[in-house]
């Protein structure tokens, strides 16, 4: 009875979908009257000690309890001093408040009517002021109250790889080039779609024949920033403010030879032979906060990542494959995640408490204030404790 009655709102709302595609407006994408280009310059031996750099910095232990063993972290997300935390692994969303301490967790596997198959993505709906997870396998988004308290959950008509909420109840979705012409007369890669899971604004028409796209950044296209969602394209190197009403190009990356050329979106021939050699640089993930711009990018024939910061007040990049934290610090990774004007970092115990043996077993004196507070976090640590979150605000640069 259950899966015909999924079918039956699977069916409806692939009927809604063909019946309302023609009325599907191609929208104009708009440049920001503060469009800003990012110019980052590589450099394979380039190390930076950002230690000069750090204005603040505080360590949040993530609470073990029996009802919290973390195995993965996909993605962190702070709102009204909460930290939500996605574990892919577990398939849990994991809540905490803004000290680390253990508050809920939403953890409903199964095949019930209130159930998931598996966790991909998580988000907050700011104006509904609700959870939103997306289970990829089982085709829904499934909406709970702040407390973690199941309210509904919708099928996905059609095929995606990224989603975020947007206005009245519906959705943004990324479809990365993914074969949906069974369910859509006219591909598009970014859809607007309201409560009734039915596009009515598109972006970025495509074939999906013609295209064997490289896969979709793990966390997900989209970040949250400034009370709204931005999009970040791997086929140009751009960043989009996503608003109600349009899609607004914010950031632009000119990477020389190495920005990917969107020319060859329209030649199927050419395209496939750029996309195999990959010679061309794509955005991975991207951080905001009101100062500084975070991404990562890198190629597919050169596995290396490269972090930059773009201050956005003096336009300077700051760019590399490796940032350390003082000479004895430990290697500073892409932000997980943004919360006003801090980046946060997720610091693996494995990596801290190796970190720790080393500077005991070596007798180094740690003369970095920022590493003195690391040390004293690493040594109330075990190998079974849960991951810690750096928050750090940089300097002006």
């Amino acid at each position: 009875m259950c899966n015909l009655k999924y079918t039956i709102v699977f069916l409806f709302s692939y009927c809604l979908l063909s019946c309302n595609n023609e009325k599907v407006k191609k929208e104009n994408i708009y440049l920001s009257e503060n469009l800003s280009i990012i110019r980052p310059i590589n450099s394979l031996e380039n190390m930076i000690d950002i230690e000069p750099l750090l204005d603040t910095v505080r360590y949040v232990k993530l609470e073990l309890t029996d009802k919290s063993i973390i195995g993965y972290i996909q993605k962190v997300a702070i709102f009204e001093d909460k930290i939500y935390v996605l574990d892919t692994q577990a398939s849990s969303l994991f809540v905490f408040d803004i000290n680390g301490k253990y508050l809920f967790k939403i953890s409903q596997k199964g095949l019930g009517p209130h159930d998931y198959i598996q966790l991909d993505f998580f988000d907050i709906d700011i104006d509904k002021r609700e959870i939103v997870l997306t289970d990829l396998m089982g085709y829904w988004t499934m909406r709970y109250d702040l407390d973690g308290n199941f309210i509904k959950r919708k099928k996905i008509p059609f095929f995606i790889e990224g989603i975020v909420p947007g206005s009245n109840g519906g959705f943004i979705t990324y479809q990365n080039f993914r074969d949906n012409k069974q369910n859509i007369k006219q591909e598009y890669n970014l859809f607007y779609i309201d409560a009734l899971m039915v596009p009515h604004k598109a972006y970025f028409p495509y074939n999906s024949l013609e295209l064997n796209p490289p896969p979709t950044p793990r966390s997900g296209p989209f970040y949250y920033y400034n009370n709204n969602f931005h999009f970040f394209s791997i086929y140009g190197n751009e960043i989009y403010d996503i608003t109600e009403d349009s899609l607004i190009l914010k950031y632009m990356f000119d990477f020389g030879n190495k920005t990917f050329d969107k020319n060859m979106l329209n030649s199927p021939e050419d395209l496939r032979l750029y996309l195999e050699k990959g010679e061309y640089y794509s955005v991975k993930s991207v951080q905001e906060t009101d100062e500084l711009l975070c991404f990562s990018v890198s190629s597919s024939n050169m596995p290396i990542l490269f972090i930059g910061y773009y201050s956005k007040k003096t336009k300077n990049v700051m760019y590399s494959s490796l940032y350390l934290i003082g000479k004895e610090g430990q290697i500073l990774g892409m932000p997980v995640s943004s919360y006003g004007l801090w980046l946060i970092n997720e610091l693996p115990i494995d990596n801290l408490i190796s970190w720790r043996e080393d500077i005991d077993k070596n007798n180094i004196l740690i003369k970095n204030s920022f590493l003195e507070r690391q040390k004293k976090v690493a040594n109330s640590l075990t190998l079974d404790d849960n991951p810690v979150l750096m928050f750090y605000k940089l300097k002006k640069f």
